[in-house]
């Protein structure tokens, strides 16, 4: 007589999967229906912060925060036409002209670009290593071990 074979268990659907919580499926109104998604609105949008960066440097006018506890932050009021990045940019080139020379290395990488790496070749092609590390993989026998029961070495 042929002995029926085991089936193999269904896979847990939302309708039958049981919760971690309590062991019993969820009430069908409590699951997503094909197709459904969870969050219709999708992600919500938000303000880069490089957008902020951008928006901070045109501005004319920011607060300093006080470095003591109970103290107002200081409102600082730049003069007409001039705006943060102006500001910026006067405190880094006063810098580099005191001498400092990061501020001179940040200055040169910015107007003229920054030095590449210098990479040296000594005449090899991408060509040439492929060939020889395919030379190589096909001299190189792997060593004979010893399998279950033999002595030879």
């Amino acid at each position: 007589m042929d002995q029926p074979q085991p089936t193999e268990p269904t896979p847990p659907t939302p309708e039958n999967r049981p919760s971690p919580v309590n062991g019993q499926p969820p009430p069908a109104s409590h699951t997503w229906r094909p197709g459904q998604s969870g969050n219709p609105k999708g992600r919500p949008k938000s303000v880069s912060v490089m957008a902020s960066v951008r928006e901070f440097l045109q501005r004319t006018e920011y607060t300093i925060p006080s470095d003591k506890e109970g103290e107002p932050p200081t409102l600082v009021k730049l003069p007409p036409g001039v705006t943060v990045a102006d500001l910026l940019a006067q405190i880094v080139i006063r810098q580099a002209l005191r001498g400092n020379y990061n501020f001179i290395r940040e200055l040169l990488d910015r107007i003229d670009g920054r030095v590449p790496a210098k990479i040296e070749s000594k005449g090899f092609t991408l060509a040439d290593v492929v060939a020889e590390a395919e030379a190589a993989a096909k001299a190189h026998k792997p060593a004979e071990r010893p399998g279950p029961g033999r002595t030879d070495q």
